[in-house]
């Protein structure tokens, strides 16, 4: 567990990585200098939904984003997107569940016969 956890969120296309890479550090090393247990991150909204669909407990975090300093637009669209993509993934569990459950019942009325 770290004490905190931060996302650097950026639209991937309006500054220079280099610029993006500086400021992420500008922001990691005075909390490292105050002995706290940083869990980091520097993701484009691309990068937050590739990761959000992949890994679990990155999702779960992600879908916690909240705005702390810069292009508040940035942030709410990656909650917007990752929470779409997450209710779309449920969605789409609940229909392949289901599927999986009517085709398992046909089955077994199949055999009874």
């Amino acid at each position: 567990m770290s004490d905190l956890d931060l996302v650097l969120v950026h639209d991937g296309r309006t500054n220079n990585p280099l610029v993006v890479t500086e400021l992420a550090e500008r922001l990691w090393y005075p909390i490292w200098d105050a002995g706290l247990d940083l869990d980091h991150s520097v993701r484009s909204l691309a990068q937050c939904r590739q990761v959000a669909s992949k890994d679990l407990p990155a999702a779960v975090g992600l879908l916690d984003l909240r705005h702390v300093a810069g292009d508040a637009a940035v942030v709410s669209r990656a909650s917007t997107a990752l929470l779409t993509d997450w209710r779309g993934a449920a969605v789409a569990g609940c229909r392949s569940s289901s599927a999986r459950l009517v085709s398992a019942r046909t089955a077994m009325a199949s055999s009874r016969t």
